[in-house]
């Protein structure tokens, strides 16, 4: 019995490792604080309405146009800059929540985790849900969150939260959740299809 006692243990030591964080200071959390603030501006600055009208607008000369691509690598390189900040401090403190950092911080962990990659939304979700169950974040962030990896694994979204923006030549924009269908609305209207979704 025993025995089996000391194998559950050393199983879970790994989880239980990753889910405690360390203590932090008050002015450490300040800090924090203002670089979460940062990185949030530093995240929406190219994903205001304006410039997703434009990013939309772009799909008209193609998705590989120079015109497309620019705004594109910008919004990576911003993303990837963004990443290499947050990780260690997710990494060391966990997912902080409204009582600690405020709103806006805690909101723009949500954001940029949203905007990276499966690999990472799936390693920092469960910190996430944790979060939101102890009501320090956004509920409907973490709705988005979860249909963001379903829509990149390529399986029904459970909120529908995700659109593939479809241009139309006359101005107007329509929305599916479906990427399967927004390809072929693409091609209908003569555009280039895409393999992911224009996402603030």
């Amino acid at each position: 019995m025993r025995k089996h006692l000391l194998c559950g243990y050393f199983i879970l030591l790994p989880w239980y490792g990753y889910m405690q964080t360390t203590t932090i200071d008050s002015a450490t959390l300040q800090t924090i604080k203002a670089k979460l603030e940062h990185l949030s501006d530093m995240d929406q600055q190219y994903r205001t309405i304006s410039n997703l009208n434009k990013l939309n607008s772009l799909r008209k000369f193609g998705l590989h146009s120079t015109e497309y691509t620019a705004i594109q690598n910008l919004i990576a390189s911003n993303d990837s800059s963004d990443q290499r900040e947050i990780i260690p401090i997710l990494d060391k403190y966990g997912w902080l929540g409204q009582s600690e950092v405020g709103e806006k911080a805690n909101e723009s962990i949500f954001y940029i985790i949203h905007h990276s990659n499966n690999e990472l939304r799936l390693k920092y979700i469960p910190l996430m849900r944790a979060s939101v169950a102890k009501g320090e974040s956004n509920r409907t962030h973490l709705e988005w969150m979860e249909d963001r990896i379903l829509l990149y694994q390529d399986k029904p979204q459970k909120y529908g939260t995700q659109p593939y923006n479809v241009p139309r030549k006359d101005g107007s924009i329509d929305f599916y959740t479906d990427r399967h269908r927004a390809n072929e609305e693409l091609l209908k209207e003569g555009l280039d299809t895409t393999p992911s979704p224009l996402l603030k």
